[in-house]
């Protein structure tokens, strides 16, 4: 065998994958159809909250946050987690916004997004993702401040939207997908790390 063979034989694996994969999303389009959208009211809530600090209506955001039911709901649920929670019950969406501040309710209704999105499918647990989905952008975030980076938003939307491609994978290959994460929690190796 000589040198071209060896190379051309590592390629030819991932290649032809690729093909495969395109072969599979180019019959699938209608399905990619079917993944859950950004909610319109997010596009309005995240237009006031981008504003200066000054110039924030927290009555609007509130206003914009109750209506809608997921993203009031954690709203309200962060506001009273011992995080947040002065002892007193937070019951408003105006104070919770008020405890919450600016910048996590931003967090919140992008990352109530991310948990619409990954409840697309059964297999995955919309809490858990949405909570690993949080976590992972809360932390680059963090690192990305540590380290200097000029954009830290941009490192929390890379942290927030990291999994995104597992939810596309159990649209196209849904028991392929399954079985590989079923696989996962038997074996403890997680899906990536094979």
């Amino acid at each position: 065998m000589n040198e071209h063979q060896i190379s051309d034989d590592r390629f030819s694996q991932p290649a032809a994958a690729n093909v495969a994969l395109q072969k599979v999303i180019e019959g699938h389009n209608n399905l990619l159809n079917s993944i859950p959208t950004v909610p319109t009211i997010l596009h309005t809530l995240l237009a006031e909250l981008d504003q200066p600090a000054e110039d924030v209506n927290l009555l609007r955001v509130a206003d914009l946050v109750g209506r809608d039911e997921t993203l009031a709901a954690q709203c309200l649920r962060m506001a009273n987690s011992p995080l947040f929670g002065r002892g007193a019950v937070t019951s408003s969406l105006r104070a919770a916004v008020r405890t919450l501040g600016i910048a996590r309710t931003r967090d919140i209704a992008v990352s109530c997004s991310m948990m619409r999105i990954g409840s697309a499918q059964k297999v995955l647990d919309p809490a858990v993702f949405w909570e690993h989905s949080l976590g992972c952008a809360i932390l680059s975030r963090k690192l990305a401040r540590c380290v200097g980076f000029e954009c830290p938003e941009k490192a929390y939307l890379a942290g927030l939207l990291h999994d995104l491609g597992y939810v596309v994978n159990l649209v196209l290959l849904p028991k392929e997908t399954k079985a590989a994460y079923e696989n996962g929690l038997e074996t403890g190796v997680f899906m990536g790390e094979s």
